[in-house]
């Protein structure tokens, strides 16, 4: 309920009495900023002068610190929605819209100065197995903590989102070289291999990183994603665990293979190889 003291510097319930009494202040009025039947805060008013209460004064304040406090509650609902919008729900990274919302703007930045930034797609190695063998809670608090990992890898001025499933795409603006990149790369490898302990049980991964460089490798999202994206094709058939940059001769040969396994594979269906065979 509001309140009003006429002289602060003599209510004992007024804990700052005595340093309202050196700043020169004696009559105190305050009212609370609710939310239906939450409180929010609390407004308060002094004045130099003694007066005495003021009761339509009192009784405006309740009106006002509820529309206040209902400003305030559907601000944040607001603000809470754009998060939802904007963000991972599982790891709290930023999502595919805000990515390409950065994306954009970094674009535009690096247009303008004419600066080289880099797409890096972050596959983890073998984690639908971990997943199907020890459960989705399991590989959900696993995906959270690389999340983590992964955002601390970082620059605060860098982007790393979750496309969804086990795909991470980092986005690292302003960079000098490719080798600038490839220590990226490797730190981000760094920080997946190490073992994650999930109640008491501990696991390994890995990762394949697929780098693409603007403006070498595309000069816009779709292009660079989708090259990024073919290059950790490149960085598994080596391995694994490893990174690997795009180029047009391995965008080709992917191409080529891709084609070739399609080609495989409806023959299969078609039972072609074994009548061929025999």
């Amino acid at each position: 309920e509001p309140v009003w003291m006429r002289d602060v510097t003599r209510e004992p319930a007024f804990k700052r009495g005595e340093a309202a009494r050196r700043s020169g202040l004696r009559t105190g009025f305050a009212f609370p900023v609710r939310a239906g039947t939450t409180t929010l805060g609390v407004l308060e008013f002094f004045s130099r002068d003694e007066r005495a209460p003021d009761e339509s004064l009192l009784q405006m304040a309740r009106v006002v610190g509820s529309q206040i406090g209902q400003f305030m509650a559907r601000r944040q609902a607001e603000q809470n929605l754009l998060y939802v919008a904007t963000h991972d729900s599982l790891t709290g990274l930023p999502n595919r819209y805000m990515f390409n919302q950065r994306f954009e703007h970094a674009l535009t930045h690096a247009q303008r100065y004419g600066r080289q930034m880099a797409v890096l797609f972050v596959d983890l190695d073998r984690f639908k197995y971990v997943n199907d063998t020890r459960g989705h809670p399991f590989g959900d608090a696993l995906l959270a903590e690389l999340g983590r990992r992964l955002r601390s890898a970082l620059r605060d001025s860098d982007t790393v989102a979750r496309f969804g499933g086990d795909e991470f795409v980092a986005l690292i603006e302003e960079i000098e070289t490719a080798g600038d990149v490839a220590n990226v790369a490797q730190k981000l490898l760094d920080v997946a291999r190490r073992p994650v302990i999930i109640d008491g049980e501990a696991c390994a991964l890995s990762a394949s990183i697929g780098v693409s460089l603007y403006p070498e490798d595309g000069a816009d999202q779709s292009t660079l994603l989708k090259n990024a994206d073919i290059a950790v094709y490149r960085a598994k058939d080596q391995g694994r665990d490893n990174y690997a940059f795009h180029s047009a001769d391995m965008n080709d040969h992917l191409v080529r293979r891709l084609a070739v396994e399609g080609g495989l594979k409806v023959a299969l269906e078609r039972e072609e190889i074994g009548r061929a065979h025999v």
